[in-house]
């Protein structure tokens, strides 16, 4: 889920939390709860729409995930974090990043939060932020650590081994009052090649430290990845990760 939706299955059902735009007679940010089950019917489809969530305020949501007790959303456009019970399909709990959050920065913009994956066996969440990623308790509905690290636009998660995939690039156009975060500068290229501009962090859980991914054999070790890992997956079984690059082949 740390793309624009997420789908979690409740009491045997599959719903989709969708971020939608806005309630025309309220002006409020909406969330649609898609029945992903639901048969066609033909060219005209058939109605799968359960409900909508009312966010509360004019700020709308761009990305969801969740699982059985908790949907968690989050937006680029704005610094709110929503608390969904996927049972009733209500809004629990509204909170704000603090003032010391930026935006991000890419090719295919950037913002507060652009991604949500849910850690079930932990009851948190984790969110892609200016300055890395936030760890969200789900119990308690607050952020509870920060790790710092280059930002990343699209992460992956593995979340049997649990791990951060997060390929990052044009790290500098991330600012929170007009500075980059320091992460920036971490991450070395093999050698004296120095700073990488673009790459691939792979951050531990388990104590979360955050691992560089080198190939020195590289014509340019200070891209490792290519010029733009815009996005990552995980395949956990056999611990292959794949990160594509959007700016070559």
């Amino acid at each position: 889920g740390t793309g624009a939706f997420g789908i979690v299955t409740v009491n045997g059902k599959q719903k989709m939390y969708l971020p939608a735009s806005y309630d025309v007679s309220t002006g409020h940010g909406i969330i649609a709860v898609v029945d992903v089950g639901v048969a066609g019917n033909g060219a005209a489809g058939a109605p799968a729409l359960i409900t909508t969530i009312d966010l509360g305020s004019t700020n709308v949501a761009t990305a969801t995930g969740g699982d059985s007790t908790m949907v968690i959303a989050a937006s680029t456009d704005n610094s709110s974090v929503w608390f969904i019970d996927p049972t009733t399909d209500t809004l629990k709990k509204t909170i704000q990043l603090d003032a010391t959050y930026g935006q991000s920065g890419f090719s295919g913009g950037g913002g507060y939060v652009t991604g949500v994956a849910v850690d079930s066996a932990n009851h948190r969440a984790i969110l892609s932020v200016w300055n890395g990623f936030a760890l969200v308790d789900l119990v308690t509905q607050s952020i509870t650590t920060t790790i710092a690290a280059p930002p990343s636009e699209n992460f992956g998660f593995d979340s049997v081994n649990q791990r951060i995939l997060a390929p990052f690039y044009d790290c500098t156009t991330s600012l929170a009052n007009g500075k980059p975060p320091t992460a920036c500068n971490t991450p070395q290229a093999p050698g004296d090649a120095g700073v990488m501009t673009a790459g691939l962090s792979i951050i531990d859980l388990s104590d979360n430290t955050v691992y560089t991914y080198e190939d020195p054999s590289q014509a340019d070790p200070t891209l490792p990845v290519g010029g733009e890992p815009d996005s990552a997956a995980a395949d956990p079984s056999t611990q292959i990760y794949v990160v594509p690059d959007e700016s070559g082949a």
